[in-house]
């Protein structure tokens, strides 16, 4: 047979979490054919140094993106090629997006789906444990990646960073629900209990990330004077990224509702980021993230929602 037509409903094997559903279509003549559903706000994180020299093509069929790398926006109808290189392309999705993919000697949906499904498990765990605490890592990645290209970030640093924010509270999952939502303060003990999610989520990560995500997210508590957790860092002790992750975390943190207070308004968060910039928070990047957020009040204003 020269042709063969290829149908959604012949999937061969799809798997989803979240904002993300990638289906593999089939593998012919040696070329793997997939289809990605992505939510607004998603990311899509491609490593040019795969795929054997050969050409890979990511078609829009529906929805919009942006390039993170070189700023530009893929529309319906819009085809990204992607050649080896080495370094990655990011993928920020401006709407609700369906790409079309195929690519010759692609073949590692396996450990795509893989990694997609046991991180998955871990975050469907942590929502039935815990609602906010995954919504408040939705909403972390949000702020980390519009931070980072604000910040011109691009490349595998983009990928690793916003990774480790979309998982950065996974380690909750392991953290007793009496602790998690108690609606007082934590005693010392509890408090220490507490503490551990930032080890128990960067173990369950660095299989499918590496080492480089795992020390983002166990800095993101880490504050430059040296009064953070879990090390007590200083300064240029703690990595850029995990400087970028504690200034959104704290701020999401802060004007969000939680069982023991209220969430504060949007401008009095970035005044206390703007306080503590230099002790607790780097000052270039708050100065950064209070522009940003300022600039798009009206987005901020129902961050928490």
């Amino acid at each position: 047979m020269s042709f063969r037509i290829v149908r959604y409903t012949d999937a061969e094997q799809s798997t989803s979490f979240r904002g993300t559903r990638v289906t593999k279509l089939g593998c012919y003549g040696g070329m793997e054919i997939r289809r990605y559903e992505m939510s607004k706000g998603s990311i899509l994180s491609i490593d040019g140094t795969k795929g054997s020299g050969n050409l890979r093509t990511y078609a829009v069929n529906s929805g919009s993106c942006l390039v993170v790398e070189t700023g530009e926006f893929l529309g319906q109808g819009d085809i990204l090629l992607v050649g080896t290189r080495a370094e990655y392309l990011n993928l920020l999705f401006q709407a609700d997006t369906v790409l079309s993919f195929q690519g010759l000697g692609v073949n590692d949906f396996h450990e795509t789906a893989n990694d997609l499904e046991n991180l998955g498990e871990s975050m469907r765990r942590i929502q039935d444990k815990d609602a906010y605490t995954e919504s408040h890592c939705k909403r972390v990645l949000s702020l980390v990646a519009a931070l980072a290209a604000s910040l011109g970030i691009g490349g595998d640093r983009f990928a690793r960073l916003t990774r480790a924010a979309r998982y950065h509270d996974i380690g909750k999952v392991h953290i007793e629900d009496h602790i998690l939502n108690k609606p007082s303060a934590l005693t010392d003990g509890e408090r220490a209990r507490m503490r551990e999610h930032v080890y128990l989520g960067g173990e369950l990560v660095k299989c499918s990330f590496g080492p480089l995500v795992y020390n983002v997210m166990v800095e993101h508590h880490e504050r430059l004077d040296g009064s953070g957790y879990p090390l007590g860092l200083k300064g240029d002790a703690i990595s850029e990224d995990g400087r970028i992750l504690a200034i959104c975390d704290s701020f999401d943190a802060m004007t969000t509702d939680r069982p023991y207070r209220a969430a504060l308004p949007v401008e009095e968060a970035l005044r206390i980021l703007e306080s503590e910039a230099g002790t607790h928070y780097d000052p270039v990047f708050t100065a950064a993230f209070v522009r940003m957020a300022r600039s798009d009040s009206g987005g901020m204003d129902n961050q928490g929602s």
